[in-house]
């Protein structure tokens, strides 16, 4: 009986230890900086892009750049989104996981636009 409860906690003790957390989050803000590449850097080759959003410095373990954590896109209907919010200067809100990784970046699930947009 003492071997299954060791057993038990030995294999416990080894989940425990390789469990990682992510964090998954919902921001709002105003679009500060999109990139898009041409199609000869293989790793960002369109419609793959990424953006910042003012005054946000921290989501989870997102990849910075210039101190600010990036987000990245992958479609053409999420980059004219951005870009008209970025034009019109309004908010928008999104989605984002750092489970979930583009070239180290976290990836966006869905992008709202509104007055002000919602966080849902």
């Amino acid at each position: 009986m003492k071997i299954i409860f060791f057993t038990f906690g030995v294999l416990m003790s080894c989940l425990a230890s390789s469990v990682s957390f992510a964090n998954a989050g919902k921001l709002k803000g105003k679009v500060e900086y999109i990139r898009i590449h041409d199609a000869e850097n293989a790793s960002w080759v369109p419609p793959i892009f990424w953006f910042s959003v003012e005054g946000v410095t921290n989501a989870g373990n997102c990849g910075l750049w210039q101190g600010r954590p990036i987000f990245v896109g992958n479609s053409s209907e999420m980059l004219s989104i951005l870009l008209a919010a970025q034009m019109a200067d309004r908010e928008i809100s999104f989605q984002w996981d750092d489970a979930v990784l583009t070239n180290g970046k976290c990836r966006v699930g869905y992008v709202t636009t509104g007055n002000p947009p919602p966080l849902f």
